[in-house]
């Protein structure tokens, strides 16, 4: 009997990749933390957590941008705001979104002026649909933000927390079979959610680190992983020995084996 390819590329003779599934299971995940989560809703501008949610994706290069942002409330579908042109793309062919593609951008990190009132728009859009939903009491949940739209969401009678202490308070309470309220109660009687806040930025830091890792020459491949992970204090030496012409990094380690030939 032969056995199937699963492909990269989608065919008429074969099952391969289910992508429908993907983004439903992906979806109906966030759900159910957020159902067991505090929060009434979560607001996300980190375009990894958007794609997550939306499946949507406008390129690499608006990674870092914060240009995009999308809401997904207990009671409600998630909703996507993004640039016009993208947005109308996602409602040609991102079915499973459809009209919930809406245009709308926040500040891009600052590039945005205080007198262009984004920061108000995108209150404004968020208190509409907590509103419709009967959920503009409940927390609202955020990964990252930038401080003017917190501001504004306050100013608009919205209690923001922190999204990623509550996924892991939820997490950890379903690993448990808690009650995730009874559990954050516990954890602040304990004065432990400091811990976890701490645990969660470090755990965010090693991750980008590892994402911007390069690896420039294959002899790094036999050293032990932890060589891979640059601190700030290391990149920082390296971009003042590279100012000075001296060799840094991977070329450094390369040069210092070439120069001891024992093992």
């Amino acid at each position: 009997m032969a056995l199937p390819t699963h492909g990269t590329m989608a065919v008429d003779w074969e099952q391969r990749i289910d992508f429908d599934r993907l983004r439903t299971e992906r979806l109906q995940r966030v759900k159910d933390l957020l159902a067991k989560s505090e929060m009434g809703a979560i607001l996300c501008f980190d375009m990894n957590n958007v794609r997550y949610i939306t499946s949507t994706h406008i390129g690499s290069w608006a990674q870092d941008k914060m240009s995009r942002f999308t809401l997904l409330t207990r009671k409600s579908e998630p909703i996507l705001w993004d640039f016009g042109s993208a947005a109308k793309h996602h409602q040609l062919h991102c079915p499973w979104l459809g009209e919930r593609s809406r245009a709308g951008i926040p500040l891009l990190r600052g590039a945005m002026s205080p007198e262009m009132g984004r920061a108000e728009d995108v209150a404004k859009k968020i208190r509409i649909e907590l509103e419709e939903h009967g959920l503009l009491h409940e927390p609202l949940g955020v990964d990252i933000i930038e401080p003017p739209i917190l501001f504004a969401l306050q100013r608009e009678g919205i209690t923001v927390g922190d999204a990623d202490l509550q996924k892991r308070i939820a997490e950890l309470a379903a690993a448990r079979n808690e009650n995730p309220k009874q559990l954050r109660a516990e954890l602040e009687k304990n004065r432990r959610l400091p811990q976890i806040e701490a645990q969660i930025r470090e755990q965010k830091t090693l991750d980008m680190l590892i994402s911007q890792a390069k690896i420039t020459d294959e002899d790094v491949l036999s050293e032990p992983a932890s060589s891979l992970i640059v601190t700030p204090e290391e990149a920082r030496r390296e971009a003042q020995e590279a100012q000075a012409g001296k060799p840094t990094g991977a070329a450094a380690n390369v040069k210092k084996k070439r120069k001891d030939p024992t093992p």
